[in-house]
């Protein structure tokens, strides 16, 4: 393969005297002839006695071909193969052999399982001529990203989308999915909705890692708007509360300034305000306001004033006529229990009465003590004694006799009353008899005649 001519070497007959030709011409000692080009040359044998043999044809063959320089393609190593491939696309055909290391040859075209290395590949034909050697190099395997790391900020009770930002690995070339179809070199993934993502990252040789599962939460839920009862100021308590009703529940929390939120459902001892309800729950979310207004206190009414109508002599009972506090909404009572519009109160018995007043809003001022005298007592019907004219005084006399008593006066004509029991110089009449009290009731009449 590398000499391109041959050699013949005489093998018989031997001996002293003997000469050697392989173009019947030029005769030599020497058995060997070399540097003989491609030919088929007539060996013959001279001796002294110059007798020539018969000739032997010998053939110097043509110089075998070395094969061409091998051709090959390569399988490279990827992100999940390790090893690569080399097949040889030229020289092909019957009688070659390949060979990767100068030593093993192998009739097959496929070297596979090949490490990382540059492989000197010849071809070596049936005559045991190799090709010059190609250098063919099988890369090293692609480098997997690192499992990547993610921040994520989360939806609020504002925003529904969370975001999730790739923390490593950063570089050149890498690009990053977070549903393994879309790839894309900015590290941020906005506007997310609710789900676990799969977070991968590619790089320049298409090396994906494993994935990470990120999860952007579902958007805290609003509380409702919330509601509530109240216990509004009364008469006697000047602050009232709010209890909320609804909603209710672990982790939540309630406000009436926006500011101090308490686990309490109870704002006690509250002055008169509107005060504006929220609600906020363990996800920071605080709900619409529920406006909620604690009254100012409701008045008092002042303890009243009354007039009164006592019982007369003829009339056995008294009455009891408001004269303040008066206006719309207030009722008045004597015995706490009973309360009415009219501000007078008729026929009533002698006692002395407990007078309030009570607004619209229930509140009952301090009672006034009023008191129905008894029925002033009309005196007896009076009796009487006389002394009557004579025959020498033409004038009578009434004495009376009874009832008797301080605060007594007496009348006969039921004008003019004295407190004299004694009337005298009365001309011959009939006179009708009264007694008035301190009271002013006067009794029943009864007739005195003065004789004529």
């Amino acid at each position: 393969c590398t000499l391109g001519t041959g050699s013949i070497t005489v093998t018989s007959p031997l001996g002293a005297g003997l000469e050697y030709s392989i173009d019947g011409t030029n005769y030599q000692v020497s058995t060997s002839f070399t540097g003989l080009a491609t030919s088929t040359y007539s060996l013959t044998v001279r001796n002294a006695q110059g007798c020539v043999s018969t000739a032997t044809s010998v053939t110097i063959n043509a110089q075998p071909l070395t094969p061409a320089t091998p051709t090959a393609s390569t399988v490279q190593p990827i992100c999940t193969v390790a090893t690569g491939s080399i097949t040889v696309a030229s020289p092909l055909g019957a009688g070659l052999e390949y060979s990767i290391d100068g030593t093993n040859y192998q009739s097959s075209t496929s070297f596979t399982g090949l490490a990382t290395n540059t492989y000197n590949l010849t071809v070596r034909n049936a005559q045991g001529c190799i090709s010059s050697a190609a250098a063919v190099t099988i890369n090293a395997q692609p480098l997997t990203p690192a499992t990547p790391t993610a921040s994520t900020v989360q939806p609020t009770c504002t925003v529904g989308t969370g975001s999730i930002t790739v923390a490593s690995p950063l570089g050149a070339g890498l690009e990053y999915s977070i549903d393994g179809t879309n790839y894309q070199v900015s590290t941020s993934f906005t506007g997310l909705a609710t789900n676990t993502y799969n977070l991968t990252v590619r790089n320049a040789q298409g090396c994906i890692s494993s994935a990470t599962a990120v999860t952007i939460n579902a958007q805290p839920l609003t509380p409702a708007t919330p509601t509530a009862s109240t216990v509004q100021p009364t008469c006697t308590v000047a602050s009232g509360s709010i209890t909320v009703t609804a909603p209710i529940g672990v982790g939540l929390e309630y406000s009436i300034d926006g500011t101090n939120y308490q686990s309490s459902t109870l704002f006690a001892g509250l002055t008169s305000a509107t005060y504006n309800l929220t609600v906020r729950n363990a996800q920071g979310c605080i709900s619409s306001v529920t406006a909620v207004t604690i009254n100012a206190q409701p008045l008092t009414p002042a303890t009243p004033t009354a007039s009164t109508v006592q019982p007369t002599c003829t009339v056995g009972t008294g009455s009891i006529t408001v004269a303040s506090p008066l206006g719309a909404g207030l009722e008045y009572s004597i015995d706490g229990t009973n309360y009415q519009a009219s501000t007078l109160f008729a026929g009533l018995t002698s006692a002395t009465y407990n007078l309030t007043v009570r607004n619209a809003q229930g509140c009952i001022s301090s009672a006034t003590a009023v008191t129905i005298n008894a029925q002033p007592l009309t005196p007896a019907t009076p009796t009487a004694s006389t002394v009557q004219p004579t025959c020498t005084v033409a004038t009578g006399s009434i004495t009376v006799t009874a009832p008797l008593g301080a605060g007594l006066e007496y009348s006969i004509d039921g004008t003019n009353y004295q407190a004299s029991t004694l009337f005298a110089g009365l001309t011959s009449v009939t006179y009708n008899l009264t007694v008035r009290n301190a009271q002013g009731c006067i009794s029943s009449a009864t007739a005195v005649t003065i004789n004529a």
